[in-house]
């Protein structure tokens, strides 16, 4: 049996390029449909471009492309992702550049820019991740759109089990992810840990940090990087606006 131990956030989803489509596909069609109704007048623009940042290997990045016939680029900092990403993707609708979220550079270039499956949080400094917005914000063309899809402590502290196990049956056997977490109350911080067993009995071990940004936080961040607090709007799940402990996002979408 093979052990693999990593802590480095982008080590350990260069590990698990190759199963991130196992881990990950019932999301995807939520945030397809969300995105769908988000952006589909700027995908009608002359050109328009859109940027799936923290794209992983690039399956929501596609479907967005061919749904809404726009050019996306994804953007990821494992270059193992954006390697498997361009293996899954042919479409020339779609390119995959290999970066980091607060280091994107378009000047005014971009239609959209979104951030899924709470890549966010993994900026764990606050200083950078307002950084990061307002370098965002930057990047946006008038009238464009920049999503943020982040985790709600709330759903962490109050609703969250300890301690999950989730099995992903496939033709070639059973994939399983244990995971267990630990939340900083005061410094809005959670500690995850996970086990990822292959049919074949291999093993990967990760560790990582994820930074709660509350709907304060984050709509502060906006503001100051140039958003008017009138184009910022907050849901909880990826077709409601109303706030409860159930929900598990708190989703900005804000218009420039």
């Amino acid at each position: 049996m093979r052990t693999r131990k990593i802590s480095r956030t982008s080590s350990a989803y260069t590990l698990k390029a190759k199963f991130a489509d196992i881990l990950y596909h019932d999301f995807e069609n939520q945030q397809l449909e969300f995105l769908k109704r988000e952006l589909s007048k700027l995908a009608q623009r002359a050109q328009a471009c859109f940027i799936d940042a923290g794209c992983g290997t690039g399956r929501l990045t596609g479907q967005v492309a061919d749904e809404l016939r726009v050019q996306v680029i994804g953007l990821d900092s494992s270059a193992h992702m954006i390697h498997r990403a361009r293996q899954l993707n042919t479409s020339n609708r779609t390119a995959f550049k290999v970066g980091e979220l607060e280091h994107i550079r378009g000047n005014n270039q971009y239609d959209a820019i979104f951030i899924m499956f709470t890549v966010f949080n993994y900026i764990t400094d606050p200083r950078k991740a307002k950084k990061a917005i307002r370098s965002l914000y930057q990047n946006l063309t008038p009238g464009g759109k920049l999503i943020i899809d982040a985790a709600n402590i709330l759903n962490y502290i109050d609703c969250y089990k300890p301690k999950i196990t989730n099995k992903f049956k496939r033709a070639e056997g059973t994939y399983t992810q244990e995971i267990s977490h630990l939340v900083d109350k005061q410094e809005m911080l959670m500690h995850h840990f996970e086990r990822f067993i292959t049919p074949t009995g291999g093993i990967i071990k990760e560790h990582h940090a994820l930074k709660f940004y509350p709907k304060d936080i984050l709509q502060e961040f906006l503001e100051q990087a140039g958003f008017s607090a009138k184009k910022i709007k907050f849901l909880f799940n990826y077709s409601t606006r109303k706030p409860n402990n159930n929900y598990p996002r708190i989703i900005a979408v804000a218009t420039k």
